[in-house]
This record gives structure tokens, sequence and C-alpha cells, in this order.
């Protein structure tokens, strides 16, 4: 009862975090997830995902030590922020050397599949290592990905039908 304000923050925060997965998969449905709209949508409830969570994790703090603790909140987003700022400095370069690297000496399409899903996982790892959900990492791997043009399009058919039988699912 003397908590009861907090509690209402909490609900209020809970109830407002998107559900990013499902958001995905209602845009791929709906094929709108490889255009403009689909992903101002998804960027969107990233965003919200990402704060929603920034408030949850104050909340909760505040619930079990009955202040808030800003050194931990200030050091979450700065993780975010160093994470998204390496990511894309450094990544995007990194994985253009990496697909370069690929299509020279590499002769298999599957090596495309490789790097693809070991970067997402790993950009996810980060991401939900740092306590914000992995959606948001993949989710960055996919930006960094796109400003590869040398991923082979068929390789990238080809982990369409990965991602649609095995990870779709499992969301």
């Amino acid at each position: 009862p003397s908590q009861r304000l907090i509690f209402h923050f909490f609900m209020g925060t809970a109830m407002a975090i998107s559900a990013v997965p499902v958001i995905a998969k209602i845009l791929l449905d709906m094929d709108l997830f490889k255009r403009n709209i689909g992903a101002v949508i998804m960027g969107a409830a990233i965003v919200d995902d990402i704060a929603g969570w920034m408030i949850l994790s104050m909340l909760l703090g505040m619930m079990t030590k009955g202040t808030l603790d800003l050194s931990s909140v200030i050091v979450s987003i700065l993780s975010i922020v160093i994470f998204v700022a390496v990511a894309l400095l450094v990544g995007i370069r990194l994985v253009r050397r990496l697909t370069r690297w690929i299509n020279d000496r590499v002769q298999l399409e599957e090596a495309h599949i490789t790097a693809v899903l070991v970067l997402t996982l790993t950009c996810a790892a980060i991401t939900e290592g740092i306590g914000i959900h992995a959606v948001f990492g993949a989710f960055i791997a996919g930006v960094i990905l796109s400003q590869s043009p040398r991923v082979r399009a068929n390789a990238l058919e080809k982990l369409a039908g990965v991602v649609y039988g095995v990870f779709t699912p499992i969301f």
C-alpha cells in the first residue's frame, strides 16, 4: 500500500511496452516490412521499447531499493549510445570488408548466410546483455547489413527461408 504510486507507474509502463517481434511479424504478413512505412513503424516500436524498458528498470530499482539509482540508468543509456555508435561507425566498415572477403575468397553462398546470422545474433546478444531487448540488436544488424550491397541476393532469399521457417515460429 505504501508504494501504490510506483505500482501504478509500473503497470502503465508495462502496458506501454510494445511487442516488437509481433509487430515485425504483422508487417511481414502485410508485406509492409520492406517499405518506408514499415521502417517507420519498426523504428517507432524499437524507440518505444527502449524508452519503456529504461523506465521499467528505473521503477523496478525504485521498488526494490526505495530510491532511484540514476547511475545505473545513465550507464544503460550510455551503453546503448556506445553500442549504436560503434555499430554504425565501425560495424559498417567491418561488414563491408567481411563481405568483400567472402566474395573474393569463399565460393559458397552459405558463407553470406553464416556471416549474416553471426552478426545478427552477436548484436542481439550484446543488446540483451545491456538490458535492452535482443530485437533491437537484430534491428541494428539489419541497418548495418543494409549498408553493404555485396551480400548476394540469392543468399538473402535462402536466409529469408531460414528466418520464416525457424525464427518466426519461435516468436
